[in-house]
């Protein structure tokens, strides 16, 4: 369970609840450990204080205070979209495609060429300056423009692209002021390469997803989550490919894991990276599995309406106003994209 990052003044005012018989650290379940600490993105608490009629509701991303009087009293909540295994503001015949740490020279091409093929807009979260990427090298590096095209390639044909920061570093680690820059930097470096009517990058995936699935009560929580708010909506996953762990070029590993998160329920939000062969050559058996079962592939600005009823950019003008579902109305996958910039047509 993720905490939101406007919790200090929540905490304030707060008790902070433990369900009885909750702690961190691991249990057993029908003889499979299950360490919370890591479980913890997808349970849902509600713990219920009968003094004063107040009860807190601690459900993923959001802490709502509601006195006996049903008047509202605080809602500290900041919009996301949680990593867990079966999203209920999507419907089961859902997926989405996201890709992290490209764009490389090599991998991330043929995953554009694929999708293009096929059909299907993804989620493209970049770093500018890592081993792989060279966006951000100095002017006369090698590979650079090349690098730079394919971040103007990924927009010109409808994809989304989200920050993943310029370095890709582990941002628990980092002061307020580096996680910021972390962000900003690659912001100012995307305004530079497609220039002003460029698409404003609200959305945003830690690096490592590091803290959203650490303990709720875990200290580097409000540093990280309260400077991401500024920059994006979080978007977390649902079924994680690690395809970062399997062998290069094996196709099966990666189709394979696909297949048993697919068998066991799960949908939403798929996890991969575009700078593996592995998941290069993946892909077209993972697109025909999909449509095989007959998914639907949605985009993660399609997910955020659904799940708050706004765009990801009207959210993050306004964290702290969003509801944490959307009304019935307002929750097509299907819904009109933001009005376009009058200046940028």
């Amino acid at each position: 369970m993720s905490v939101s990052p406007a919790l200090s003044p929540c905490f304030s005012a707060a008790p902070r609840l433990r369900p009885r018989g909750f702690h961190s650290g691991p249990h057993r379940s029908g003889g499979r450990a299950i360490d919370l600490r890591h479980e913890a993105p997808m349970l849902s608490v509600l713990s219920r204080v009968r003094q004063n009629a107040v009860v807190v509701a601690l459900a993923l991303s959001t802490i709502t205070l509601f006195p006996g009087h049903d008047a509202l009293a605080s809602t500290c909540t900041y919009p996301e979209l949680p990593i867990a295994p079966r999203p209920d503001y999507l419907s089961p015949d859902t997926v989405v495609l996201t890709f992290d740490d490209g764009p490389d020279l090599s991998n991330t091409p043929e995953v554009l060429d694929i999708l293009k093929q096929e059909g299907i807009h993804a989620a493209f979260f970049i770093n500018t300056a890592t081993r792989d990427v060279l966006v951000d090298a100095p002017p006369g590096t090698p590979g650079r423009d090349e690098a730079r095209a394919l971040v103007r390639r990924i927009v010109e044909e409808g994809h989304e692209l989200g920050n993943h920061t310029v370095h890709h570093l582990h941002l628990p680690q980092l002061s307020p002021a580096e996680i910021h820059e972390e962000l900003g930097g690659l912001e100012r470096t995307v305004s530079e390469i497609l220039g002003t009517c460029g698409p404003k990058l609200t959305l945003v995936r830690a690096p490592y997803g590091e803290p959203y699935w650490f303990a709720p009560d875990d200290p580097t929580i409000p540093k990280v989550t309260s400077a991401l708010r500024e920059h994006g909506v979080h978007v977390g996953w649902s079924i994680d490919t690690k395809d970062y762990r399997c062998s290069e070029g094996d196709a099966g590993c990666v189709y394979d894991r696909v297949v048993r998160e697919l068998d066991a329920g799960n949908y939403g939000v798929i996890l991969m990276h575009s700078v593996h062969s592995q998941t290069v050559l993946a892909l077209p058996r993972i697109v025909a599995e999909l449509r095989h079962r007959h998914m639907k592939f949605a985009t993660v600005e399609e997910a955020v309406r659904a799940r708050y009823g706004r765009s990801s950019a009207e959210l993050v003008s306004n964290p702290t106003a969003c509801p944490l579902r959307a009304p019935a109305a307002e929750t097509s996958l299907s819904g009109d994209p933001p009005s376009a910039d009058p200046d940028c047509g």
